[in-house]
């Protein structure tokens, strides 16, 4: 089914041009040897581009390249300098004479007879050139050539060697001199047709081998059955594996998301190519958002708002169809091969009726984002908070594709990420708004999977009976108490008592209402402050009076990830009181004038 809807997409990227023919390939070149016409090497360019404050090598189209683990296989009109130049780092030193000369020979044996000036270029480089001459000023010595990809062209053109018409003639000669093997009947197409022996890498997937990895693939004894070895016992044919593989290698590059160890492609299937683009663009726009101004940033909140709330897409966004087919593929790196971490399929709507419905678990009054948090920032409240920031090293790589998966098939959160983001809050004390929130989606929909009536407040509900609830909130009025008492105070009761308060309360809370009775004494004491001890003793009577008469000696995970939701809902309670006041204030002072 992977295979074939990568097949299927292969087909419309080859109608617009984006896909390169067969035979050819996107591959990352750093330098360029430029040639006379008689063969000798007048520079070495620098062809790499600047990403941020670094350089990285540019994507250029070459001649296909092939899998050789171990082996040594020279490619045709470009290669690393062990085979171009027969210099090495240490890694492959001991076998750079070896792959040099198999990369001279290949060459000298393909073009010989030619007459396009440029091969004969290429040609006398290579029967004059010794790996002693790579200390010539016109290499400079220069490190960072070695190991990397080189290509060459002819001084005063723009073009490369290998892009020269009689090089890609010679090319296409050569490699439909390959021998494809054994026939058989293809997976993918049904019909009858050589079957690859090896299949072409990918690359682009993070953490995976830069030299790019296999989907398909066998080589332990184990695997071997009736005879048929490798890729034979996956029968898939020479021309469906260059489909898929430059389709898939394709949405690597372009339109591709990175969480954790899961790299996570996506495209759509539709009769028209525009409306296939158009639900692309659409469905990632909502998997990570990124908006470039207010007006768009709004509307992909208010898209989601409306389609949790029932409207339909079709309705929302009449431009796009919601019925066209969708599939999303995550892809983890295992070594030389990939492990698929999910696999989804289904019509544009249904997985945005999914995403919607997780930005609606995530929601809480007043709304802690203003744009809708893409994944990579959810992970990123799992991780230690270090002046408001959070590493990425730190988030971990299973959670990722864990997450990415229960969004996209509405399955229950990972209960891990419950746990990161409590443990995260009792550690560094930054309980905030989107850790607060991730609480809120993970207990909302274990408790809607359970079909419990049990509901997770959106907003302050003081009807709430649940213990972990209440200590929250309770907890947040004796902070109010004592910010109010000691002003510019350095050390705060969250940041003294949030993590044994909300995992063992019978064991804080009395030391915390022991405090409170001395703020609230001394605000009693100072004139204006009066009013803020009567309304703050008033709240947590009406908070206590629903509590059991002991306080409770744990809360489990569920009642702490409650816990930080009381105490978000009660301290966000406070401040829109405060706002109204100062509003009031505002506005009599107003009407004075």
């Amino acid at each position: 089914m992977i295979l074939q809807a990568l097949c299927a997409l292969y087909e419309r990227l080859d109608k617009k041009k984006k896909v390169l023919p067969k035979g050819f390939t996107k591959e990352k070149i750093s330098f360029a040897i430029v040639l006379t016409k008689d063969g000798k090497a007048v520079a070495v360019k620098d062809i790499r581009e600047m990403s941020g404050k670094q350089t990285r090598p540019k994507l250029l189209d070459v001649p296909e390249s092939c899998k050789r683990p171990g082996n040594i296989k020279p490619f045709f009109c470009w290669d690393n300098t062990a085979y171009v130049l027969g210099v090495a780092g240490e890694a492959k030193r001991a076998r750079a004479s070896e792959m040099h000369t198999a990369f001279k020979n290949q060459m000298l044996d393909a073009t010989d007879g030619t007459k396009d000036e440029g091969l004969i270029a290429l040609r006398e480089f290579l029967q004059n050139w010794s790996p002693d001459m790579f200390q010539e000023p016109q290499f400079d010595a220069n490190e960072d050539i070695i190991d990397t990809n080189i290509v060459f062209k002819l001084d005063g053109e723009q073009q490369y060697l290998h892009n020269r018409p009689a090089a890609k003639e010679l090319w296409h000669q050569l490699s439909s001199k390959k021998d494809y093997g054994n026939m058989g009947t293809c997976l993918i197409t049904g019909e009858e047709a050589p079957i690859a022996r090896i299949h072409p890498a990918i690359k682009g997937v993070r953490e995976a081998q830069s030299s790019g990895a296999s989907i398909v693939s066998f080589n332990k004894a184990s695997f071997t059955s009736f005879g048929k070895e490798q890729s034979y016992n996956a029968p898939i044919s020479e021309q469906a594996t260059d489909k898929y593989t430059k389709a898939l290698n394709y949405l690597l590059r372009e339109r591709s998301l990175s969480i954790g160890d899961t790299t996570t492609v996506f495209w759509a299937v539709a009769d028209d190519a525009n409306q296939a683009e158009q639900a692309e663009s659409f469905l990632g726009s909502i998997l990570d958002p990124h908006v470039s101004n207010e007006q768009e940033e709004g509307s992909i909140g208010e898209a989601l708002n409306a389609i949790a709330k029932g409207r339909s897409l079709q309705e929302i966004k009449p431009d796009i169809q919601d019925t066209t087919q969708f599939f999303v593929l995550g892809i983890s790196p295992n070594a030389a091969r990939l492990s698929i971490r999910f696999w989804q399929a289904g019509t544009l709507d249904l997985f945005v009726k999914r995403i919607a419905k997780h930005y609606q678990d995530l929601r809480l009054e007043p709304l802690s984002w203003k744009t809708p948090p893409s994944i990579w920032r959810l992970l990123g409240e799992t991780a230690p908070s270090r002046n408001g920031k959070h590493e990425s090293k730190d988030i971990s790589p299973h959670l990722a594709g864990e997450l990415m998966r229960s969004i996209l098939t509405g399955a229950n959160y990972p209960y891990s990420l419950l746990t990161s983001v409590v443990m995260r809050m009792r550690t560094d004390g930054d309980i905030s708004p989107l850790r607060v929130s991730i609480c809120k989606a993970v207990l909302s929909r274990f408790y809607r999977k359970l079909k419990k009536k049990e509901k997770i407040p959106v907003a302050l509900d003081k009807e709430e009976k649940n213990s972990g609830y209440l200590l929250g909130r309770l907890f947040a009025e004796f902070e109010s108490a004592q910010q109010a008492a000691i002003k510019d105070s350095g050390t705060t009761v969250a940041s003294q008592y949030y993590g044994s308060a909300s995992a063992t309360p019978s064991a804080t809370f009395p030391t915390l209402f022991r405090k409170y009775q001395h703020h609230k004494s001394k605000l009693s004491k100072e004139d204006g402050s009066k009013g803020i001890a009567v309304n703050t003793d008033k709240r947590i009577g009406e908070i206590v009076s629903q509590l059991a008469t002991e306080f409770p000696k744990t809360l489990d995970i569920n009642d702490q990830g409650r816990f930080a939701i009381g105490y978000y809902q009660q301290r966000q309670e406070r401040f829109k009181k405060s706002d109204k006041s100062e509003s009031t204030t505002d506005n009599n002072t107003t009407s004075k004038e």
